[in-house]
């Protein structure tokens, strides 16, 4: 992190939308150049941390970062009534943590709700900041705000009485992490068999499908040497353990923690716990907890991955399990006529959806990106591009009697446009409490069951050939307690 003003966010920024009183100076009336629309000159004074309310941060470098406003500091401050915003800037010998900020704004502007952007280059459509309204023009001064996103990540405090003041007041949280893991056996195989953590990430939300990459970490903190320690009782609670007490600057949104597992972000599995609205006063101490065995992306809608389940039920499938909780269908197993699924199969692709998969031809065998960058796997084409598939008109493969007629023999390459195709990660499944394929193939549950045997239900399967270079992909049907993977149409 260098000792630059477009990085000073890191301490300082984030979207901050206030709103001034009614106090806010017209010092002036001149006429602006487009079509001699009115203008007024504005003041305002903006604040910077106070050294004595928050922990001093330090570059790489050691050098200590400024806390205060200095030469050619600009903000962007922006009326909320969506009048054009305007750069504002701070004088050649602004120093220390208060400085008066200059800026012209269109009479059009409503400069009692205005949002102050710092640094100035920053968008405001940039949902990797989280944004605050404060309408300080409410009765009696109150501090009513609106959250708009995700949190709130700095406190604000005004000064209506005179000043005009927009104080950037950030306060630093104290952050800890409890992680609930599964037990340490084939349960999940795609965790990590060391016990050691390498970095510690605050991240942002990915669009839904993205890659996890180091270009969408809004903040990325590592340090190394940080271990879990598995509890003697076997449940797998993991503690992180911080050689001393880790401060993150609450100038950031936390939407998310993410631990890197085992060592660099392409080799390992990403953990993330969703960030909650946050308010931390300084040396606030939240703890996080992660559900057992639950591995999530950084999304949106952060989707588990690699987790195994019977058909369509309630919870995770866990290996052994004899337990009804486990079942659909009112817990009496799955030795019943078809039905409609109700739980953790009710949005798979159908039957019919599969078979138009595999009937593109345009099947692709080979490693993945991001954390699944030396993970085998299915690339299949997303839905937009396959012709007639939403209207279920699109080709499909011929389903016979002798399943292994419709299969397909996907290219063993990587898409050349992957942006174009989504992956499906070659996690096995398991059979009868045995774990199988583990590295080479998947299996993928179809929300469609199979109508001429009881307790069975279609899925898609992919795997290497007997000859380890070839690889294949079809639509099979398997008994609903086997332990397979759960998708989405994408």
């Amino acid at each position: 992190m260098k000792a630059n003003k477009t990085n000073l966010s890191v301490l300082f920024g984030t979207l901050l939308c206030v709103s001034a009183c009614t106090g806010i100076n017209d010092i002036g009336n001149d006429r602006a150049d487009k079509g001699g629309q009115p203008s007024k000159i504005v003041t305002l004074k903006a604040m910077m941390p106070d050294l004595s309310t928050r922990t001093i941060f330090k570059d790489e470098q050691g050098k200590t970062l400024k806390v205060g406003w200095g030469k050619g500091d600009k903000i962007r401050v922006s009326p909320l009534n969506g009048a054009p915003s305007s750069i504002f800037s701070a004088p050649a010998d602004a120093s220390g943590k208060l400085a008066t900020f200059t800026g012209t704004f269109d009479q059009s502007a409503q400069v009692n709700k205005i949002c102050a952007v710092y640094p100035a280059t920053m968008p405001e459509s940039d949902d990797r900041w989280a944004v605050m309204n404060v309408d300080y023009s409410s009765q009696e001064g109150s501090l009513d705000y609106i959250q708009e996103h995700a949190m709130m990540t700095s406190k604000m405090d005004y000064q209506p009485e005179g000043s005009n003041l927009l104080q950037f007041k950030n306060e630093a949280a104290i952050v800890k992490f409890t992680i609930k893991m599964p037990k340490k056996d084939e349960q999940n195989p795609l965790l990590p068999t060391e016990d050691k953590i390498s970095s510690v990430v605050i991240a942002t939300p990915l669009a839904q499908g993205e890659s996890v990459a180091d270009n969408n970490l809004v903040h990325s903190r590592k340090w190394n040497g940080l271990y879990n320690t598995w509890s003697s009782d076997g449940k797998g609670n993991m503690l992180i353990k911080f050689a001393e007490d880790v401060t993150f600057d609450m100038g950031h949104p936390i939407v998310g923690y993410a631990m890197i597992l085992p060592q660099k972000l392409k080799d390992g599995l990403v953990i993330s716990a969703r960030g909650k609205r946050m308010n931390y006063s300084i040396s606030t101490k939240p703890n996080v907890d992660l559900q057992a065995g639950k591995i999530y992306r950084i999304a949106k809608t952060a989707t588990p991955l690699h987790l195994y389940y019977q058909w369509d039920a309630y919870s995770p499938y866990v290996k052994g399990n004899s337990s009804k909780e486990y079942f659909h269908e009112g817990g009496e197993g799955y030795n019943r006529a078809c039905s409609t699924p109700e739980h953790s199969c009710k949005e798979c692709p159908t039957k019919e959806q599969i078979l138009m998969y595999l009937g593109t031809n345009d099947l692709y065998y080979s490693n993945g990106v991001g954390i699944y960058a030396n993970t085998k796997g299915l690339w299949l084409p997303k839905r937009q591009y396959i012709e007639g598939f939403d209207a279920g008109t699109a080709k499909k493969v011929d389903m016979k009697d002798n399943e292994s007629s419709n299969d397909v023999y996907p290219k063993t390459e990587r898409p050349s446009d992957i942006s174009k195709y989504f992956f499906l990660p070659a996690s096995g499944c398991y059979e009868d409490n045995d774990l199988i394929l583990k590295e080479r193939g998947g299996h993928y549950w179809a929300s469609t069951c199979y109508p001429y045997a009881d307790g069975y239900a279609f899925f898609l399967e992919f795997d290497l050939s007997g000859d380890n270079t070839t690889a294949f992909a079809g639509l099979r049907k398997a008994p609903k307690a086997f332990g397979h993977f759960v998708w989405k149409v994408e």
